[in-house]
């Protein structure tokens, strides 16, 4: 009698929660699906082809929420239209859109990064500051949460932002200390050098510092680990593989190591580079050759030690 009362309430439970779901608007299967769950691509695998990745344009860039469900990239879609932030949402196992976010279309917007905790989206722009008409340097803006929309674009400004330089791809660790790409600053040494600014208690940032990589990027688009065990970088270093590669350099014994390449699974011929993590760490998107790609973080020996 024990066992039969015992399975009647495990079949009362499930119907129960099956009940909920429904009353919510959730069948179990839409409960189910996540975007990447079980998807470990062990080769670069193109990212939503014709949604995300489209042949017609050029994409790269790529950030996404923390439940990893709407992805944010750079696109440029025609001749007269400016490379602006695209969004595309997963829904009922699939991707959807892009539309371009409410914040860009207008001037020249790239890089999307979301923070950890979604409250904050930087990205890089060259439009004009209030009242002006004149097209700006590159620099840093970034947009906040209101409710389920984000508010108006924001310059960050000095330190980190500066008159007489460029800054661009940005990307923040979970605490908010902030890794960019920059040139024409005094202390540079290339045409794009990495900084790291620290975020302080008050919300701003200490002035930043710049990173000794013992290496000359070409364009750099550092993405720092959320953790801020490793950088990941693109650069164009004799024994590559032809263009742009994508390189990691980690932090042991308060330096930063000569940076690795990350090898053929990722590295070609053509042009890699934007490199970003998936938010739970297990996929490497990155672009290559004007499209967004993705593997298995397990797949790249060179990255997989951080974990051990």
């Amino acid at each position: 009698m024990s066992l039969l009362r015992s399975l009647l309430v495990s079949q009362f439970l499930a119907i129960a929660a099956v009940g909920l779901l429904v009353g919510c608007g959730i069948t179990p299967s839409q409960q189910e699906q996540q975007p990447f769950e079980g998807d470990a691509p062990t080769e670069a695998t193109l990212l939503a082809p014709g949604v995300i990745s489209d042949s017609a344009s050029v994409e790269f860039g790529i950030s996404f929420s923390p439940d990893a469900r709407t992805a944010y990239f750079t696109s440029k879609k025609s001749e007269n239209s400016p490379f602006a932030i695209y969004t595309a949402r997963y829904d009922d196992g699939e991707w959807r859109g892009p539309t371009v976010a409410p914040f860009s279309g207008e001037h020249f917007d790239a890089d999307a990064f979301v923070t950890a905790d979604g409250s904050r989206l930087f990205f890089f722009s060259m439009r004009p500051e209030a009242g002006s008409t004149s097209v700006a340097m590159p620099d840093i803006w970034y947009v906040e949460q209101e409710g389920e929309q984000w508010g108006p674009p924001i310059r960050l400004g000095p330190p980190v932002n500066l008159a007489e330089a460029g800054e661009g791809f940005v990307t923040a660790t979970r605490n908010g200390t902030l890794y960019f790409s920059a040139m024409n600053r005094t202390d540079a040494t290339g045409d794009h050098d990495v900084y790291r600014a620290e975020r302080q208690a008050d919300g701003t940032y200490a002035p930043p510092e710049y990173l000794d990589l013992s290496i000359i990027a070409e364009y750099s688009n550092p993405f720092i680990a959320p953790s801020e065990e490793y950088l990941i970088i693109d650069s164009k270093q004799p024994g590559g593989y032809g263009g742009s590669d994508l390189y990691v350099s980690f932090w042991e014994s308060d330096a930063w190591t000569e940076p690795q390449n990350l090898g053929p699974l990722v590295n070609t011929e053509g042009e890699e580079g934007t490199p970003a993590l998936s938010p739970d760490g297990q996929l490497l998107f990155f672009s290559r050759d004007g499209d967004i790609y993705y593997i298995s973080v397990d797949e790249l020996t060179v990255l997989t030690r951080a974990s051990e």
